[in-house]
């Protein structure tokens, strides 16, 4: 590697198919990149030893070290080095493991070498934000996690804002999905960058496309500007896929495409535009039994289950629920017009008794609630009309055959019993029931129109 400028950056690429190898040497070497190639993990780890590279490229299936063993060696060196690994067609499970190890990201063969130097750059970018990112985390998560429940969840996020892969958050319904993924965001080298949300499920699908990649003028009627959508909007950060279970088919094959080539294709463009992103994707949903259905892409669960990530119910932390309630308290008498508010302990016990089937969500909404309604002083177990004792299996939903319901469906009864309970406690201000339920005002309007309400019922 003599002769090439320090400033240039250099690679090490590994794989013990000599043609192979030769072919990404000329390649990058080609790009202006200073280039290593070696024909073994024991080599790479040698050349490791003697000199600082800046990625490393390297096959997964070697005789002897393989390219799994080689990224554990390589981050025992260096753990912000990142890893490309290249695997073979039928096997991404193991590509999929290695990113879990903490690999940067893989490439799946065969692949052209414009997909290669995607990976390159995009692992060169992260290669050259702040160092050692994790040494300045606060001790103190951004979100409450007295349980152990949510101590693992937050330890999961430290080590997953070290790599750049996809991340899969699982859980029910209001659990704080989100909040993690903001939290992840807020500890990952891409803090600086743009935070993005959007609900796949609250889009239309014909919409849907628009909104994450964006349209040119005139691509179809009404697109009277250009738009960039969500993904470039988050370009440098962080983008959080939700409800990504409710994304059309036809979508979800463009989001592998984004997901494996890092570039965007506007609707009604023609030319691709490079992202760089990192998506989190969160769903409630069984994602693998939506595969065995034919609802969601194998390939594309593959994509983002990378790092998965699960969110407990708040029925199953109950050591949260009086810490998440206070801050609740705290948060909603900022330049509240009246005298401080408290919880009596007997509200507080009803709310740690309560099985809270609508998780944090619920709870948020029901202080926000009791706090606007209060005339000040001490909340008590009727400010927040709950129901007393038991968890949910005491009262399971039933159909009118008296059938117990399947989860599906059970889920959509509660998801439009608790409209109605918002709408009515907002006096058919769907401004103020979509405030009240954490949800922009368009996604309420379709959560309205999709059980079909109307907010001149509740006025």
């Amino acid at each position: 590697m003599n002769g090439i400028p320090d400033n240039t950056p250099t690679l090490l690429l590994v794989d013990d198919d000599p043609s192979i190898l030769g072919v990404l040497e000329m390649r990058l070497k080609t790009e202006g990149y200073g280039v290593y190639g070696v024909a073994s993990g024991e080599a790479a780890v040698a050349a490791l030893g003697r000199r600082g590279f800046d990625v490393v490229v390297t096959d997964l299936r070697m005789d002897g070290m393989d390219g799994m063993e080689l990224l554990q060696r390589v981050h025992e060196q260096d753990s912000t080095l990142p890893v490309i690994i290249l695997t073979a067609h039928g096997d991404v499970g193991s590509a999929v493991q290695a990113m879990r190890l903490g690999a940067f990201d893989f490439l799946e063969k065969p692949y052209d070498g414009a997909q290669l130097l995607r990976r390159v750059r995009a692992a060169l970018r992260g290669r050259g934000a702040e160092p050692a990112p994790l040494r300045q985390i606060p001790d103190a998560p951004p979100f409450v996690a007295e349980s152990p429940a949510m101590r693992q969840v937050w330890d999961q996020v430290r080590r997953f804002a070290r790599v750049d892969s996809t991340v899969l958050i699982t859980g029910e319904t209001g659990t704080g999905k989100e909040v993690v993924a903001r939290a992840l965001h807020l500890v990952s080298q891409r803090r600086r960058g743009p935070f993005g949300a959007v609900n796949c499920g609250a889009i239309p699908g014909e919409l849907l496309e628009s909104e994450l990649f964006g349209h040119e003028r005139g691509a179809f009627t009404g697109a009277h500007a250009a738009r960039d959508g969500h993904f470039r909007a988050a370009h440098g950060g962080t983008l959080l896929l939700d409800e990504i279970g409710d994304a059309p088919l036809q979508t979800q094959i463009k989001l592998l495409r984004v997901l494996q080539d890092r570039e965007v294709l506007p609707v009604g463009g023609s030319r691709p535009v490079e992202v760089d992103v990192r998506v989190v994707a969160a769903t409630h949903q069984d994602l693998r039994q939506f595969v065995e259905e034919g609802r969601f892409r194998e390939d594309l669960l593959y994509r983002i289950d990378v790092l998965p990530l699960h969110v407990a119910p708040l029925r199953e932390r109950p050591e949260d629920i009086e810490p998440l309630a206070l801050s609740f308290l705290e948060e909603f008498q900022k330049g509240r017009s009246g005298g401080p508010i408290e919880f009596s302990a007997a509200a507080m016990e009803r709310l740690r008794e309560y099985p809270w089937p609508g998780n944090v969500r619920e709870l948020r909404n029901r202080v926000e609630v009791a706090v606007a309604l209060s005339d000040g002083g001490v909340l008590t177990p009727d400010d927040f009309a709950l129901e007393s004792g038991g968890g949910p299996s005491l009262t399971l939903p039933v159909g009118g055959g008296g059938d117990v319901l399947p989860m599906r469906e059970a889920r959509a009864q509660f998801d439009r019993d608790y409209l109605i309970s918002v709408l009515r406690a907002a006096d058919g201000n769907v401004t103020n029931a979509a405030r009240l339920a954490g949800k922009h005002r368009t996604d309420f309007y379709g959560l309205m129109k999709r059980y079909d309400l109307k907010r001149s019922d509740f006025r």
